[in-house]
């Protein structure tokens, strides 16, 4: 593959810097890391036909690997909140039930 290639419009470029920050951004948003899943995954597949830029495979591969892990990561804590949290997450009442919940520590 020549720059030629990707000038001439034959190659469409790699989005591998944009699904890295993507993959970062989803550790505070899982909508990010979602984002930037589908796109690696589009990008990888179109690095193996050849029509999407092979340089940014590295990238592109790492940038789904943070993604994951982000997705991961948010699910587990909010599984962690739901199961094991106090519970003031989901309801209006205190930790000590309905007559704890207006009163202040």
């Amino acid at each position: 593959m020549t720059s030629e290639d990707q000038s001439s419009g034959n190659i469409a470029p790699h989005r591998g810097v944009l699904v890295c920050l993507c993959g970062i951004l989803g550790f505070g948003c899982p909508v990010f890391g979602i984002v930037a899943w589908v796109l690696a995954s589009n990008d990888l597949a179109g690095m193996a036909s050849g029509s999407v830029d092979a340089a940014g495979a590295g990238l592109t591969r790492l940038g789904k690997t943070i993604a994951i892990i982000g997705i991961v990561f948010f699910a587990i804590m909010l599984l962690y909140a739901l199961l094991w949290g106090d519970g003031s997450m989901l309801t209006s009442t205190g930790i000590n039930g309905p007559e704890d919940a207006g009163t202040l520590p």
